[in-house]
């Protein structure tokens, strides 16, 4: 199977910032741990620091769909929608 890479773009609102890396540094971690996760890498816009870029790359989509099923992601998922200041831009590849 072929490997999933996942392009996550969010905003969240000013000032919010700090929270919001306080809430996805933990998942950031779990999912590092996944055996199915190769890389997990979160970049902060410099020039407009509410904007993030979240990288992921999976081995497959098996991989990537259990990673999505997990308690923490589930989790993470239901707590950041506070912080958003519009809908998360995710891409699959």
């Amino acid at each position: 199977m072929a490997k999933k890479i996942v392009v996550a773009r969010l905003q969240v609102v000013k000032g919010k910032e700090k929270e919001y890396l306080s809430l996805v540094t933990p998942l950031i971690e779990a999912t590092k741990s996944e055996c199915g996760n190769l890389v997990y890498k979160l970049y902060q816009d410099i020039q407009n620091s509410s904007e993030f870029i979240a990288y992921e790359e999976y081995v497959n989509e098996e991989a990537f769909n259990k990673h999505c099923s997990t308690e923490f992601f589930q989790s993470f998922a239901k707590d950041v929608q506070i912080l958003l200041a519009k809908e998360i831009d995710i891409q699959i590849f």
